[in-house]
């Protein structure tokens, strides 16, 4: 750990049961500001892994999620972490975990002629297709009653992706 003092903070904030370990949106604003110090984020997680205890270690859907949200591009990452900043976020680390939200995803749809401009392109979703769906779960998520406010599921908001992807080739220059 002593190669990687910034991390510091997050072994220390994990101790004790009343404090949680670090979420996924931590981990991404914590690895965004080294940058350029650190080209592989894997690396870094790997040695946090290493030296942690089993409830600290970032596994499993977190894993997934952190990688995600890496691999987005600046705005529809901005949009998550702008989201999930405000009191009441509709994303969880279970729906972000999902390889579905990553700009390139190819939807499976139906098969079109090989000789077709939609073989390659229908359902495959791009930047802004996701910031889209993004800003619609968002949005559905704010506009619904306090009372009455559910998070989509990870199946709600692969739906969202899907339906935002379809369009996305008709709709763009």
């Amino acid at each position: 750990m002593n190669s990687y003092p910034r991390f510091y903070n997050f072994k220390v904030s994990s101790r004790g049961s009343i404090r949680e370990p670090p979420n996924p949106i931590t981990w991404v604003y914590a690895l965004n500001r080294l940058g350029s110090a650190f080209q592989d984020s894997s690396e870094v997680i790997r040695n946090w892994n290493d030296v942690s205890i089993k409830a600290d270690k970032l596994v499993g859907g977190k894993y997934l999620a952190v990688k995600n949200l890496l691999q987005l591009a600046g705005p529809v990452q901005d949009e998550i972490l702008l989201r999930v900043n405000s009191l009441g976020s509709a994303f969880t680390d279970d729906n972000l975990s999902s390889k579905k939200l990553v700009p390139g995803f190819q939807f499976k749809m139906t098969k079109a002629p090989k000789s077709s401009k939609w073989n390659t392109s229908y359902g495959k979703l791009t930047e802004e297709s996701a910031l889209l769906a993004l800003q619609f779960v968002t949005a559905t998520f704010l506009n619904a009653p306090a009372k009455l406010r559910q998070k989509p599921t990870k199946q709600d908001l692969e739906e969202k992706l899907e339906m935002c992807a379809m369009p996305s080739l008709v709709f763009m220059p």
